[in-house]
């Protein structure tokens, strides 16, 4: 495949390249993203392929305003208006409620949806010209750096897409920051160019999560067939936010949809289930469609009611209890 090198002169064509179907690599003030028509799912399928990308991990979109957003989005709060107001078009992308009108392929199943506003004008026309939200990741295969210029991209998917629209280099250079606004206090999901203090000057400082522990890229996960074995010392899920926490970050760093928690990881009342807290926090799991296995020696819990309430709740698919890691692996890998 011969890589079109287009410029600000191409945006008609760029725009009629990507309702045609195909790959355009697109300049953003934080790095280049890949981007396709987010309303065909063949094309939203190729932008995985091209970059091997997990169909796991969920794809934010790129819209040119608030009024785009609320196609795609619903139960939108009034926060994310005013966060628009205060940051776009710029490096900040709020995660909001799915409305269900793309392809499920976008969100990879899951129920909510990122979008972002890019501040460059050249993407910003062929947004407005397609006008279609585009699914954007970043324009590099999955797992080497974020190109910052036309040529990085070429460096890694030339010949690979359709087109690259050179906007010159970025001039951020480091991906947004991502904020989850479905539920409140609001969660920093990725620190990227936009900061938590610009945020919290914009919201005020009590919008934010603050109390519960943060979960940053560096946390110590281990992935193996796309299951993610959480391994952080210290970590203790004793609500439903915490768990939230974890399942956001681990949705968002690892891309993975099911993951190994240990028993010590758990606060002992998620054992017993007078408290509710077995129920809170497996729902968490269940909206955002993760599966869990968790390790440990359940001799001395009424594991059987507390399985038997797991069977009734989420049909006897979601969650597995096991001695062993590798007996954990093993249910998930065959589920």
């Amino acid at each position: 495949m011969n890589t079109l090198c287009l410029t600000s002169g191409d945006l008609e064509q760029a725009a009629a390249l990507l309702r045609q179907g195909k790959l355009v690599a697109v300049p953003t003030e934080t790095v280049y993203g890949l981007a396709a028509d987010a309303t065909q799912e063949d094309a939203v399928q190729a932008n995985y392929d091209a970059k091997g990308r997990p169909e796991t991990k969920p794809l934010n979109v790129l819209v040119d305003g608030m009024a785009m957003v609320e196609t795609v989005c619903r139960d939108i709060p009034a926060d994310a208006y005013q966060l628009a107001e205060a940051f776009w078009p710029g490096p900040l992308t709020m995660i909001l409620w799915g409305k269900g009108t793309l392809p499920p392929i976008v969100p990879a199943g899951g129920g909510t949806q990122g979008v972002r506003c890019p501040n460059h004008p050249d993407t910003l026309a062929v947004i407005k010209a397609l006008d279609r939200p585009l699914a954007c990741p970043s324009a590099n295969l999955s797992g080497q750096p974020s190109p910052k210029s036309a040529d990085d991209v070429l460096a890694q998917l030339g010949g690979n897409i359709d087109a690259v629209l050179d906007g010159g280099p970025c001039t951020v250079g480091v991906e947004s920051t991502i904020l989850d606004l479905t539920a409140s206090p609001y969660r920093i999901l990725r620190q990227g160019g936009l900061s938590r203090a610009a945020i919290e000057g914009a919201l005020g400082p009590e919008k934010l999560n603050c109390t519960r522990k943060e979960y940053k890229s560096n946390m110590n996960i281990e992935v193996k067939n796309q299951i993610a074995i959480i391994k952080e010392p210290g970590l203790l899920i004793a609500d439903g936010g915490s768990a939230m926490d974890l399942l956001a970050a681990v949705r968002y760093e690892t891309g993975c949809s099911a993951m190994i928690l240990f028993q010590e990881q758990l606060d002992e009342a998620f054992f017993r289930l007078s408290t509710g807290l077995a129920g809170e926090v497996l729902q968490k799991f269940v909206n955002y469609h993760m599966r869990l296995g968790i390790v440990g020696d359940f001799t001395g819990y009424t594991s059987k009611p507390l399985q038997d309430f797991i069977w009734e709740s989420n049909k006897g698919r979601q969650v597995c209890f096991q001695p062993t890691e590798a007996q954990a692996l093993a249910w998930l890998e065959k589920e």
